[in-house]
Formats: C-alpha cells, sequence, structure tokens
C-alpha cells in the first residue's frame, strides 16, 4: 500500500466514498479499512478520543454499506444503514452528525 500516515484515515474514507470506478471501489475501500485501523492502534487508551473513535466506528460501518451497495457484497453481520448518503462528502463532525 502508499505510504500511510493514520492521521490520513478521514482522506482515505472520502477518497473510498466518493470513488465512482467500480473497479477502484474495493481498492480505496482497503486502503480506508487499513488507515482507519492504524489510526486506532495509534489512539490506543488515550481518553480524549472519544469523538473519534465513535466517528471512526460509524466509518467503518459505513464501508461495509457501501460494499454492500456499490459491490453487492453483503456481510450478514452488518446490516445496511438507510441514513448513509454516499453522495455527499464527510468530515469527522458530519460522521457524528454534529454538522
Amino acid at each position: 500500500m502508499d505510504d500511510f500516515r493514520s492521521k490520513d484515515w478521514e482522506t482515505r474514507y472520502q477518497e473510498a466514498v466518493l470513488e465512482s470506478d467500480q473497479e477502484k471501489l474495493p481498492h480505496r475501500v482497503r486502503e480506508a479499512e487499513f488507515a482507519i485501523l492504524l489510526r486506532w492502534r495509534e489512539l490506543g487508551s488515550n481518553t480524549n478520543s472519544h469523538k473519534e473513535r465513535q466517528a471512526i466506528g460509524i466509518a467503518l460501518s459505513n464501508l461495509k454499506a457501501l460494499e454492500a451497495e456499490r459491490l453487492h457484497f453483503q456481510n450478514p453481520l452488518t446490516p445496511l444503514d438507510s441514513k448513509c448518503d454516499f453522495s455527499q462528502p464527510f468530515t469527522l463532525n458530519s460522521i457524528l452528525d454534529l454538522e
């Protein structure tokens, strides 16, 4: 994978969500998941990161829903969230519905 920095998770997530090429989408989703997991590990037990951890959880769920919606991949453990709007750009605040 490319040179990853854990703080890039939001950018990688947004790239996956906005990817219109079905051939590139699986790679974008994997990159986003990898960046998110790196960031999660980096946060460790930091108690000041509750909002980011919440956003990471939501982002991971949205990536699974994105796979199901666009790639027809069905994970029986991850229900589709009808509130997901993959046509809009995402920020940490929009993931948490703070905007």
